[in-house]
């Protein structure tokens, strides 16, 4: 299996990544812009200065620009510049006029990078919206310097399913949090009760604003073929994943699938399903470490 023939790969878990305080405003002090595609407007957040390389980066559904605002100092310290978009539908993108595929989340990158001016850069793809970071990789290669796949969601038959029949659960129209109490979680967010609080807000705003329609990227995933996309893939590309990640059972399927690629991998330690808040500054480190290399 490719997995077992990887040489480059190593674990990651910087020393008090998971207990330093994080930026308790909603927004981590950095302002979201907006920007006019052929596709409408486009809600992004930009950190890094004008001279280092562009990368942009993809969020999971139903969040947004905002799990990244504890993330993008660390990568900006890293000499990259960043662009983190707002898909469709999420954050302050509005959804698109009918649900989208993952090709049409694709487009949507396009769209945006187009605005921007980016001919070719990095990109980053997290949870549900690393598979759109896939497919614009493999009908825009010339594009795409290298890619970064982080807890990429790939699904089996029964997962498609579930994914089929998935419904904005986490939508409340009075606008409470639908977010249960930290002890509640499974698997439980190996987060202290300052960086949980951060964390419940963002989350809770970014639910909030997806609204009734955000179970759409999940539903995407449905008719997504992750497998025919990687064979298909000639990026570049690293794998990142962390040791509490239930998609990490998929991992030698996932890479056999890339082996033509030799991909490197990085696992990230101590941290479930959420390294924007468990781990940043090793989540920052495993994957702004691709582009430097």
């Amino acid at each position: 299996m490719a997995g077992t023939e990887l040489v480059d790969e190593q674990v990651i878990a910087l020393p008090g990544d998971d207990t330093e305080p994080l930026d308790e405003r909603l927004d981590g002090g950095i302002p979201a812009w907006l920007v006019q595609t052929t596709l409408g407007g486009m809600c992004y957040r930009q950190v890094g200065a004008e001279t280092a390389p562009p990368v942009v980066l993809l969020h999971a559904v139903p969040l947004s620009s905002l799990a990244w605002v504890s993330v993008l100092p660390h990568l900006a310290a890293a000499e990259l510049r960043v662009y983190a978009l707002d898909l469709p539908g999420c954050g302050g993108t509005p959804p698109a006029p009918q649900p989208l595929a993952v090709a049409g989340y694709a487009a949507a990158l396009a769209a945006f990078v187009d605005a921007l001016g980016l001919t070719r850069f990095g990109l980053i793809g997290h949870a549900s919206h690393a598979a759109a970071a896939l497919h614009y990789s493999v009908t825009h290669p010339e594009r795409v310097e290298r890619l970064v796949l982080s807890k990429l969601p790939f699904l089996d038959e029964a997962g498609k399913e579930r994914m089929a029949r998935a419904t904005a659960s986490w939508y409340r129209p009075d606008g409470s949090s639908p977010l249960p109490p930290l002890e509640q979680w499974q698997p439980r967010p190996q987060v202290t009760p300052q960086r949980f609080q951060v964390m419940r807000l963002r989350m809770s705003f970014d639910m909030y604003r997806a609204g009734p329609r955000s179970a759409e990227g999940h539903q995407a995933l449905a008719r997504y073929d992750f497998l025919a996309d990687l064979r298909q893939l000639q990026v570049p590309t690293r794998f990142v994943w962390t040791t509490g990640d239930h998609f990490l059972a998929h991992r030698d399927l996932v890479l056999d699938a890339a082996a033509h690629l030799r991909p490197s991998v990085r696992l990230v330690a101590g941290a479930t399903s959420w390294p924007m808040y468990e781990r940043p500054r090793s989540w920052a480190l495993a994957v702004s470490s691709f582009f430097s290399d």
